[in-house]
């Protein structure tokens, strides 16, 4: 491994100890040094697809865009509009990601910001959803109650 590759993963593992992942730490030393087929390679060993299928409420516009926020890169690091997600023709919503696998991912369904973030039947705050990344693909089917703003 490159000296310059070696010091940027001690870096990334400083500054993003949250990730909890170290392949992550090792997959942006690479990245950094240019060596995209070595990134190639690792995203092949460290990442899975997986899908998020979303059902919405009946308030959602055809014009609504939504979007997944969660924990980690690949899911915006927490932005309100990290991911977006695409409208099919049945009105749900999808999402097609590469995440790490082995590792619990934590994420929350918005339409942009947080003050349109999806809530509980009763207009109450949601705990953030949880998802364990497991080593083969998967589609994960999650159905939004409400909007934080409808």
């Amino acid at each position: 491994m490159p000296a310059a590759a070696v010091q940027l993963f001690k870096d990334n593992r400083e500054r993003f100890p949250e990730s909890g992942y170290a392949p992550y730490g090792l997959r942006e030393a690479y990245n950094a040094t240019g060596n995209s087929e070595m990134v190639e390679m690792l995203d092949k060993e460290i990442l899975v697809p997986v899908t998020i299928s979303v059902t919405v409420p009946a308030s959602t516009t055809a014009e609504d865009k939504l979007y997944l926020a969660g924990n980690n890169s690949w899911l915006g690091n927490w932005s309100p509009s990290g991911v977006e997600m695409k409208r099919n023709d049945n009105g749900t919503y999808t999402a097609e990601l590469m995440q790490p696998k082995n590792v619990e991912v934590e994420y929350k369904v918005t339409r942009g910001n947080w003050q349109t973030a999806e809530k509980d039947t009763e207009g109450n705050d949601i705990r953030n959803r949880k998802l364990m990344i497991e080593p083969n693909s998967k589609t994960v089917e999650i159905t939004v109650q409400k909007w934080g703003d409808k």
